[in-house]
């Protein structure tokens, strides 16, 4: 599902991509997220939150790249892996 809003304990954060079923995340890293609205560092700084409370609130995030998706094979197997280690996490 596209953007998902993922409520935290460090608060409310919305996903480019979730199953909220497998708590997976996916997010697309563009050059522009980093660079176009606020000050890198912040940016950054603020990413890293975001993941952390997501992963201590029993979430897996994929970050992709937009030219992942040049390379569907490859992605597919991604997901795959990530939708395994989620049946993993939660027997």
């Amino acid at each position: 599902m596209p953007q998902v809003e993922i409520r935290t304990p460090a608060g409310l954060f919305r996903a480019d991509f979730a199953d909220p079923g497998a708590r997976i995340t996916i997010e697309f890293n563009g050059a522009g997220k980093y660079t176009d609205y606020r000050p890198t560092d912040e940016v950054l700084l603020a990413g890293r939150r975001r993941e952390n409370a997501l992963i201590e609130g029993g979430w897996l995030v994929l970050r992709l790249q937009w030219n992942h998706l040049d390379r569907p094979a490859e992605l597919k197997r991604r997901l795959q892996d990530m939708l395994e280690r989620s049946r993993r996490l939660s027997a």
